[in-house]
């Protein structure tokens, strides 16, 4: 179903968008971070493989459209996720892992990072 939205509704926005502002205007699409599969809650239904699936019908979708993929960040925060499920119990550190609850979603220090590696790209 969202591969048809994708297509369908998505797509001829950011086409539009970008063709109406030409040159001054770059669009980012951030990669669905994955997952790791051994700390995902069994309630959240959401696997890496799903992930990969999405992430890949995005860059089929948006391929010569003129939207930058970024993918620099999930290295970042596959790690992160990953260290916060490791340290769960003895989390000390709460300014690096902070917000990491549930071990699906990054901490701010991983989210700030991956803010901070667009903006040196963009700038």
């Amino acid at each position: 179903m969202y591969v048809s939205l994708l297509e369908d509704k998505l797509l001829p926005l950011v086409e539009k968008s970008l063709a109406a502002h030409h040159r001054r205007q770059k669009m980012v699409w951030l990669y669905q971070s994955r997952t790791v599969e051994e700390t995902t809650p069994d309630a959240y239904d959401i696997y890496p493989d799903q992930i990969d699936k999405y992430n890949n019908e995005i860059r089929r979708v948006f391929n010569g459209s003129g939207v930058v993929i970024w993918d620099s960040i999930s290295a970042i925060v596959e790690e992160n996720v990953r260290a916060c499920a490791l340290t769960a119990f003895q989390r000390r550190d709460q300014k690096m892992y902070s917000n990491c609850y549930d071990f699906i979603h990054p901490g701010f220090g991983a989210v700030s990072l991956g803010s901070q590696l667009i903006f040196n790209h963009l700038c």
